[in-house]
């Protein structure tokens, strides 16, 4: 056997174990999934491994940004950054004949 062809199932086999290792400590993922993905990943050496370590990137890079997003939560889910002014105070509409503040 020549050596780029040992060399060439060695990488495949690093690949695939890398693969295989990111889908089992994917938090996300069931037990279920987790076996389809192990199975993609071996029966589908480059393009199987490829994919799900995309999938468990995503899945890392998704925890990562939610938890970044924690300290912003109160204005995600509607905080008022504006408590001054109401929503009928700059409609243009107003008593003042446009202005915003304004009575």
């Amino acid at each position: 056997m020549d050596w780029t062809v040992v060399v060439a199932l060695l990488a495949l086999l690093a690949l695939n174990a890398l693969a295989s290792l990111a889908v089992l400590r994917d938090p996300a993922s069931l037990a279920g999934r987790r076996f389809a993905q192990l199975a993609i990943v071996w029966l589908l050496p480059v393009v199987g491994a490829i994919v799900c370590l995309a999938v468990a990137s995503a899945h890392a890079h998704g925890d990562r940004a939610a938890s970044n997003a924690a300290p912003f939560a109160d204005n995600a889910v509607g905080g008022d950054m504006h408590a001054g002014a109401s929503a009928g105070d700059c409609g243009g509409f107003g008593a003042d004949g446009g202005g915003c503040g304004g009575d």
